[in-house]
């Protein structure tokens, strides 16, 4: 994987990590965490690891980070290598979870559901606190133009990653037509278990959502 320009991805904030990126003759990471030098060497770690297991062996790579997770840094650096590489089969494995998430019966309770901005760290960060029957990572009107193709691997590590215990979790994507599609063949790596698709009018949207699923679920084990 070549790097073909320089980019960045994610913020400083709270919970959050910024991944530069830059093309160079071999590989240099550098590292500064709030949380010291302890953390800095997990860090750089799982840089290094990351880095080797997508090709990516020449590159000048600069993360700061505000207390983040180690999946929420993990995003941020596949979301900077797509900037600066564009998209590849690579980033479309399926993640390994903790354990492999069940799937969710019809006739369970949905009495509450609460949206979480899927561009948000801090917010995701704390989304298995609230007790909500139903979680939707929103990724269409909650993410800002510019951050919608990074939101994919954030939201994708958060369901990978975090425990939610008995929660619903789904994924509101955007307009197939808008990045939809894309939405679909990062997120459903972390297995949710279920797609949300906004503005929809006619039954040939439902069926094209239907087909692009059936495509891209076979490398996926679902939770439905």
């Amino acid at each position: 994987m070549q790097l073909q320009r320089s980019a960045s991805c994610g913020s400083t904030e709270a919970s959050d990590a910024l991944v530069q990126l830059s093309p160079a003759d071999g590989l240099e990471v550098s590292v500064a965490s709030k949380s010291g030098p302890m953390y800095e060497d997990q860090i750089l770690s799982v840089v290094r690891e990351t880095l080797a297991r997508l090709g990516a062996g020449a590159a000048s790579v600069e993360v700061r980070e505000g207390g983040a997770y180690d999946h929420v840094i993990l995003a941020r650096l596949e979301g900077a290598l797509v900037r600066a590489c564009g998209m590849d089969e690579v980033f479309l494995h399926p993640l390994p979870p903790g354990a492999l998430r069940e799937g969710s019966p019809r006739e369970r309770l949905r009495r509450s559901r609460l949206y979480v901005p899927g561009s948000n760290a801090r917010s995701l960060a704390f989304a298995d606190t609230f007790g909500a029957d139903c979680l939707i990572f929103d990724l269409e009107d909650a993410v800002a133009p510019s951050e919608k193709d990074a939101a994919r691997f954030l939201v994708r590590r958060v369901l990978a990653a975090m425990d939610f215990s008995d929660t619903e979790l789904w994924v509101r994507v955007n307009p197939l037509e808008r990045g939809g599609s894309e939405d679909l063949k990062v997120t459903l790596g972390g297995r949710p278990h279920g797609v949300c698709l906004p503005k929809t009018e006619t039954p040939a949207q439902v069926s094209e959502l239907a087909g692009l699923l059936y495509e891209v679920e076979g490398r996926y084990e679902l939770p439905w």
